[in-house]
């Protein structure tokens, strides 16, 4: 046997061996025992109850839930958004400008768009810029240049 070792007799509750660092405990056969009225932990190195280890766990899980919530919201938001932005008509004949404005909606978010394009003269070279702000209170904006050939 090595290592310090506490084994009590279960019939008698008398120490028949002692060692320092370990504390086993044995029913007088090999099921496992319980042990009761195990305060809550102080230190790091404690043991821990259930009733401890289920509350910490719950507010954790609370936590959790709740930071899973926020990220749902702002992404339901931001789909929003660029479906508004998706939607902004853009003009298309040489020399034209288009100021549009759309609104979209996800899973109860709801945005709005605004956006600006333009064709050169050439017809050659389209421009085009936009943005959007949603109800979670982001704002999304883009732009592009696309060259006909």
């Amino acid at each position: 046997m090595t290592g310090p070792l506490v084994y009590v007799d279960p019939k008698t509750n008398k120490d028949v061996q002692h060692r320092t660092d370990v504390v086993r405990l044995n029913s007088g056969s090999d099921k496992p025992v319980r042990v009761t009225n195990v305060a809550d932990p102080k230190e790091a190195s404690d043991a821990v109850n259930l009733g401890y280890f289920d509350k910490k766990l719950s507010l954790n899980m609370r936590d959790v839930h709740s930071r899973i919530n926020r990220v749902d919201r702002r992404l339901r938001s931001g789909i929003a958004s660029a479906v508004a932005m998706s939607l902004l008509p853009q003009s298309y004949r040489a020399g034209e400008s288009v100021v549009s404005v759309g609104g979209g909606t996800y899973r109860g978010a709801s945005a709005i768009a605004v956006g600006y394009s333009r064709v050169t003269d050439n017809g050659r070279v389209i421009i085009k810029i936009g943005g959007s702000a949603n109800n979670s209170g982001d704002y999304a904006g883009g732009a592009a240049v696309g060259w006909k050939f």
